[in-house]
């Protein structure tokens, strides 16, 4: 069934000088559970009614986010974030917040912690260097029984620590 089968049968409807009452009933009788509801078949007569001659929807407009505001929650996003990334109230909505998140900062939830997706170019060279200046780091004893370090296939690879060529 086309979307716009409906109100063309509402201006028909309309045009006979039927009452939006008769009208829905007709569209029950004819479509059944997939008949609009009464409230849409009353809008539609009215604007027929009313000289309209479209049968299509007027185009509704996406909600409207102030790129200002939108930046700057994006900007606090971060921020916090970083500084804490289990804090849980911020002062936006639970839904932009995700969406900052996921869309804003291609971050994801591993663990109950938001972490970025894929790591920036920035991101891996401050990794690789913090890797190359920290070499102490690697000569202490690992207290978990994990080796921070893969060491033996490193060295036959010739790969730095953070895996980066």
């Amino acid at each position: 069934m086309s979307s716009l089968e409906q109100p063309a049968n509402i201006k028909f409807c309309v045009l006979l000088e039927k009452s939006p009452s008769e009208t829905l009933e007709m569209l029950k009788k004819a479509y059944g559970n997939d008949a609009m509801e009464k409230t849409a078949v009353y809008e539609w007569h009215k604007r027929f009614r009313e000289g309209r001659t479209n049968i299509e929807d007027d185009p509704r407009p996406a909600p409207a986010r102030s790129s200002s505001t939108a930046d700057e929650n994006v900007e606090r996003v971060r921020e916090i974030v970083r500084a804490d990334r289990r804090i849980s109230e911020l002062g936006i909505s639970h839904g932009s917040g995700h969406s900052i998140l996921h869309d804003d900062l291609n971050m994801r939830r591993i663990c109950l912690h938001m972490v970025p997706k894929m790591l920036s170019p920035e991101q891996k060279e401050q990794c690789q260097t913090q890797c190359y200046d920290s070499p102490s780091l690697f000569s202490r004893p690992s207290t978990s029984g994990f080796l921070p370090v893969s060491t033996a296939e490193n060295e036959i690879e010739g790969t730095p620590f953070c895996g980066f060529r």
